[in-house]
């Protein structure tokens, strides 16, 4: 696919993302700490910023001029979306609290982590990314643990059943899960990097 047509590929996902955000907002969440409390969000809010900067900022140069700092988070963006996605259809499809409505589900849950990896296929960036890159992406998903685990005691809530210790049988428990789940995405970081360092 053209550069210049591959623009409009990001720029519908990205406004449809945008909606699913907003309304999964006003019709489910409806409070702002809840809200940014949930991976989901924050992955799908990431992904739609990129996308939409890919399909709206790129009118004229058709993807060819990227600022380097989208370029270094669409990486981590795209892992995020395919976390998002894997976990939920594996883990959280039967098993969590929130209920919204089915095709604001879909596409923060299903399309949009699809979306993320087919993105990543057809245009990926050009520089050359480095192994290493697999760990550090593994940083922001961390943080996120650890302020899930200082938020959900003093509000008496967590985001997803594997991140509450209450659940899963204490702390230990809850390392076990984010053991398991950073090792997966160390193996689908290297994997990204692959995809994208062999376009070359």
């Amino acid at each position: 696919m053209p550069k210049e047509h591959l623009r409009y590929y990001f720029l519908l996902l990205g406004l449809l993302d945008a909606v699913a955000l907003l309304a999964a907002f006003f019709y489910s969440l409806k409070a702002l700490d809840i809200y940014f409390s949930y991976f989901t969000v924050l992955s799908n809010i990431l992904i739609t910023s990129i996308f939409l900067y890919f399909g709206l900022g790129n009118r004229h140069s058709g993807l060819t001029r990227i600022n380097p700092l989208v370029l270094k988070l669409y990486g981590p963006a795209v892992l995020y979306m395919s976390i998002t996605g894997t976990i939920f259809w594996t883990v959280l499809r039967h098993n969590h609290a929130i209920q919204t409505i089915p095709w604001i589900n879909l596409t923060l849950h299903g399309i949009m982590p699809i979306a993320a990896i087919v993105g990543w296929l057809l245009f990926s960036p050009k520089k050359k990314l480095a192994w290493k890159d697999a760990l550090i992406w593994q940083i922001p998903p961390l943080l996120f643990v650890f302020y899930t685990l200082l938020h959900g005691p003093v509000v008496h809530w967590y985001p997803y059943p594997f991140l509450n210790p209450n659940i899963v049988g204490g702390y230990s428990g809850v390392a076990l899960w984010v053991a398991g789940i950073i090792t997966g995405s160390v193996l689908l970081s290297l994997l990204l990097i692959h995809i994208s360092n062999s376009k070359k």
